[in-house]
Order: C-alpha cells, then sequence, then structure tokens
C-alpha cells in the first residue's frame, strides 16, 4: 500500500481535505478519527506506549491521546516517545494542530496561501494537490543554493517556494487563518552532568541505552515481527546490534550495503558471524544505484542529494518486508556520544556553512538570516542531524519504521549534558565499550583501520589520530598530492562512498550523468543566473558536488516538466 498523508483546510468553505493510507505496520500505534469534534491522524510508532498508556481508564489509545489533548493542550504529544507526526483538527474551536516528534525523525511540511493551508508529509504531495487546483509551486532559488551546498535546504527551508518543513522541536497551530510555530522542546547541551565521574557516567549511559534499546526491540516482539538491523564498519550501528544481543534481542537479521572487500563489508560480516545472526550484503560496486535518481526525487521530495538514499533503497527493495518490524540503526550515534564539535570549545561559534558538502555558493545565501543557536554543536544538530540525516530515515518509511537507540529523547537529551570534553575524540564513547562490552571493542573500526579498545593514538594538536589515519594523511600530502590516483580517498575503491572511483571506473554511469545533465538542464531557465552558476559548476564538479547537481535537476524537471 502507498503511503499517503496529505491534510487540508480550505477557509472559504471551510472544508477539509482527507487524503491518508499508512504502511500496514504497527496499525495499532497509529490513529486515525473522523468524527462529529476532532479530525485527529497520528502516523508513525510510539516506543512509550505501553509506559503511558497502561494506568490510564481510557478504553481505547485514540481516547486516550485526545484525553491527553484535553488536559495538556495544543503540545500533548510531548509525551509520545517514538518517531511520527499528527494532526489534530478540533472542529468545534477550529484549531488544527500539526506536529511531528522531537527530533522530526517524521517530518511535515506546510503550505499557505489566501484561500487554503496544506500540511502533508510530502511535499511532492502538497505539489501534485496544488497542480489539480491549477496553483503552480516554482522551485525555490534559496533552496536551490541550500541544496548545492549543504546537500539539503536547512531549517524550516524547502526546495520549492512556499512550502515549509515544520521545524524539530516545534508544531504549528492554525486558528482564525493565522498561523503561529510554536516551541515545544529546545535541544541543550549545557554541561550540567560536570560533577560526575567517568565511571558514573558510564554506568548511566549503559542503563539509559539499554532502556532506549529495550523500548524499539520490544515493539518489534509486541507486534510478532522478526528485527531487521543495519550494520556496517562503524561503532554505532555495531553497539544497537551488539547491545541488542547481549539484552536476549539474538534473532537479528543484519543488512550491509557497501563497495566490496572493504571495511564496511568485512567487519560487519565477521561480527554477524560470531555473534550467529543472519546476514544480508548487497554490493555497490560501479555505483549503478546513482541512476535512480528520479525514483529518489519521487521519495524525497528533491529536498536532500539523492545517493545517501538510493543505496538503501536498492538493499530495502529486495528484501521481504512483511517480516520485518523496524529498521534498527545506529543513526547519530558518533555525535550523540562524541560530537559534532570541531573542538573542545563548549560555545564554539558557527557561521552559514558550517557542515556544507560545497562552499562554492555560500555567497549565494549570504543574505540567509539564520535561526539563532546558542553553539555550533546545537546548529549543526538542528541541520545535518534533525534535518539533513533524517531526510534519509525517508528511504525505510516507504516500507516500515525506523529507529536508532541515539534517537531516544531521554538518553540524547542525558548525552548532551555530558561536557564535550569528554564527549571530544569519542573518549567517553570508547570507554564506555572498553568497560561494558570489550568484546565488540575487538573488531577493527572503519573510521581508524584499527580496534575500538586500540590505545595506538597519536596526538595532534589535541586531535587522535590511528597510525593507519595518519598513514593515509601523508600519502594524500606527499605521494598522491599531484596525482589523479588516491589508493584511500573517493577516488579509490578503499572508501565507505567512492564516488570518484565509480565515476572513472564505470564509463556507463559517467555518460549517465553527463547526458542527464544536457537534457535537464533546460529546467533551471526560470533562474537564468543559477542556471549559469550550475552550468559553471559541472565543469570542475567534485564527485559530490555532481550529485547536488543530479539531485537539483531531477527535482527541477519534476517542477516544471
Amino acid at each position: 500500500m502507498e503511503s499517503r498523508f496529505l491534510i487540508g483546510l480550505n477557509y472559504d468553505q471551510s472544508t477539509i481535505h482527507i487524503d491518508y493510507s499508512t504502511v500496514p505496520k504497527f496499525l495499532d500505534d497509529k490513529v486515525y478519527v473522523d468524527n462529529d469534534e476532532y479530525l485527529f491522524v497520528l502516523d508513525g510508532v510510539v516506543l512509550n506506549k505501553k509506559e503511558i498508556w497502561s494506568n490510564s481508564c481510557s478504553s481505547s489509545w485514540a481516547d486516550f491521546l485526545l484525553r491527553l489533548y484535553l488536559d495538556e493542550g495544543s503540545s500533548f504529544f510531548k509525551a509520545l516517545k517514538g518517531s511520527y507526526h499528527g494532526v489534530l483538527y478540533n472542529k468545534k474551536s477550529r484549531e488544527l494542530i500539526c506536529f511531528s516528534d522531537h527530533i522530526s525523525s517524521k517530518p511535515l511540511f506546510y503550505y499557505q496561501d489566501s484561500n487554503c493551508f496544506l500540511v502533508s508529509r510530502s511535499c511532492i504531495e502538497i505539489f501534485d494537490h496544488l497542480k489539480e487546483q491549477n496553483v503552480r509551486i516554482c522551485l525555490d532559488e534559496i533552496g536551490a543554493y541550500f541544496l548545492l551546498s549543504y546537500g539539503f535546504p536547512i531549517e524550516d527551508k524547502t526546495i520549492m517556494e512556499g512550502v515549509k518543513r515544520i521545524l524539530p522541536g516545534h508544531f504549528v497551530l492554525l486558528q482564525g487563518g493565522e498561523i503561529s510555530v510554536n516551541t515545544f522542546h529546545n535541544l541543550s547541551n549545557e554541561p550540567l552532568l560536570k560533577g560526575l565521574s567517568d565511571d558514573e557516567l558510564i554506568e548511566e549511559i549503559d542503563t539509559r541505552y539499554r532502556k532506549a534499546v529495550g523500548r524499539q526491540f520490544d515493539k518489534d516482539l509486541e507486534y510478532g515481527y522478526e528485527h531487521l538491523v543495519a550494520l556496517s564498519g562503524g561503532l554505532d550501528s555495531r553497539m544497537t546490534s551488539w547491545v541488542a544481543h547481549d539484552m536476549g534481542y539474538t534473532k537479528q537479521l543484519n543488512f550491509t550495503f557497501s563497495q566490496s572487500n572493504y571495511l564496511d563489508e568485512t567487519i560487519p560480516k565477521e561480527i554477524a558471524h560470531d555473534l550467529k545472526h543472519e546476514w544480508i550484503f548487497s554490493f555497490l560496486d560501479n555505483g549503478l544505484f546513482l541512476e535512480d535518481v528520479d525514483k529518489i526525487t519521487s521519495i524525497s521530495g528533491g529536498n536532500v542529494l539523492y545517493y545517501g538514499l538510493a543505496h538503501g533503497n536498492r538493499m530495502l527493495e529486495k528484501l521481504n518486508m512483511s517480516r520485518f518490524g523496524l529498521v534498527h540503526s545506529g543513526q547519530l550515534g558518533d555525535v550523540v556520544l562524541g560530537t559534532f564539535n570541531s573542538s573542545k570549545e563548549q560555545n564554539e561559534n558557527y557561521s552559514l556553512g558550517d557542515g556544507a558538502y560545497s562552499k562554492t555558493f555560500i555567497p549565494k545565501l549570504k543574505d540567509y538570516v539564520l535561526r539563532d543557536y546558542p553553539n555550533q554543536e546545537i546548529f549543526k544538530f538542528y541541520t545535518r542531524g534533525f534535518v539533513g540525516a533524517n531526510y534519509g530515515l525517508l528511504v525505510s518509511q516507504q516500507y516500515t519504521e525506523t529507529f536508532s537507540p541515539f534517537y531516544d529523547i531521554d538518553f540524547l537529551t542525558f548525552c548532551l549534558q555530558i561536557p564535550i570534553e569528554k564527549r571530544f575524540n569519542h573518549r567517553l564513547y570508547k570507554s564506555w565499550v572498553a568497560k561494558k562490552y570489550p568484546k565488540a571493542g575487538q573488531y577493527i573500526w572503519e573510521k581508524t583501520g584499527q580496534k575500538v579498545n586500540s590505545n595506538k593514538q597519536l596526538k595532534i594538536k589535541g586531535k587522535e589520530y590511528s597510525f593507519k589515519q595518519l598513514y593515509k594523511f601523508l600519502l594524500k600530502q606527499t605521494i598522491y598530492k599531484f596525482s589523479s590516483f588516491d589508493n584511500y580517498g573517493v577516488a579509490s575503491k578503499n572508501h565507505m562512498n567512492p564516488l570518484e572511483y565509480w565515476f572513472k571506473t564505470n564509463v556507463s554511469l559517467e555518460h549517465f550523468y553527463n547526458e542527464y545533465f544536457e537534457h535537464n538542464i533546460q529546467y533551471l531557465d526560470v533562474y537564468p543566473g543559477l542556471k549559469r552558476n550550475v552550468s559553471e559548476l559541472h565543469k570542475t564538479a567534485t564527485s559530490v558536488e555532481r550529485i547536488q547537481i543530479l539531485s537539483l535537476l531531477s527535482i527541477a524537471k519534476l517542477i516544471y516538466d
């Protein structure tokens, strides 16, 4: 069943347009009510449902939530923990509430003009509905430059003019034709736990992490599903799978996709073998998935560079997803138990362009006014994390729901209260693994090329490097500096995402890129300056910039074709 989520309110006729269907998974967590008093849609998975509903006298989950609304008001949903979004319309007061979870892992988008208000899970659903009403939406030029810089529009921007994304930690209230954007959760990294020792912190981290793991793996068992768990050569997905196994969730199917024979294949294969899990691998050799640009745009709405979704989709579309519950991942673990910061400075400054893939067009965004963030770490969480990384979840959400223990709002909040100097360079993360799960640390970590528990580190200007990392750096600065050959970067197959290697070694892929560009650059005619800039970038573009260009042309084609 195709998932759809579009609610429209027509001001003149006071009529409601409803177009809703959902993936047939976790149906008892979801709500659809349409009666004389309310229209209420809740879609997703609520991981603390039993915790908050068990002592209630409400006869149904929907009744409990509506009672919560009457008692707590418009931010009633903040008691829910998990991955969800929803709309509640009070037909008597004509109050419309549009919301998603604390970190917007299931985003919502909205549009308003003088005649109507629309809210949807997808920019394309809004676009298609307005097109049927003979209302045309254009490409947003600022959104386009963000896509060419960060790989996604940040904050509430989208790639479509007039369509906004509901910010993480916010909800939209519509009353009397007036929109207000309200805050229900603010992320903070104030170091409130600086008085705790490392040992005390490790005990708390472990207790809270295991609770987060239990919440999401128990949800599978509640519905009789098998566990589907991502596993790579990194540390985050490893800890999700390992800790779940340690807690008794041993019947897992681990899945991996990467360049064949790279660490992202060899490490998870070894771990899955030792834990006696089922394991399935899809190799990405030749970069064939990079031709799926239009397919991915139909899922993402063009709001994110497509390759990060395309390889996951190639894997999931081959599986019989009816067997499995959540897609369990280790998303954001690297920055939750580590940090986005580039130094140990708690209140490190930030500026527009921090975290961008390409800085070429950052000057084009100079007039864009950022929201106020307390520091760089929080800025990057709300941009690269809760917007950019979360767009990557859209593929899994075509088939089921998805979650990471590092997304658990209780765990995330706790970790960000740990001083940055303890999280920097993954110091506390590695100490947690060494103390609580030493066997998990005996496998190589793709990031460093050595075992997690290894003490062979060199410190340079406050940062720690493994010998392999330093060796690769020295090669790049000497032997490979003036050569097109690179045995370790994206131009080689010894990389997590060897984009340049695929373009250089696969003639058909190179042909696809050039042909796609030539056929579709015309769709930027509406913005001659943007078209000229993209055409110039095309001549010298890096592999990542090529992907950004294709992402932009694909959504422009969808809008103007």
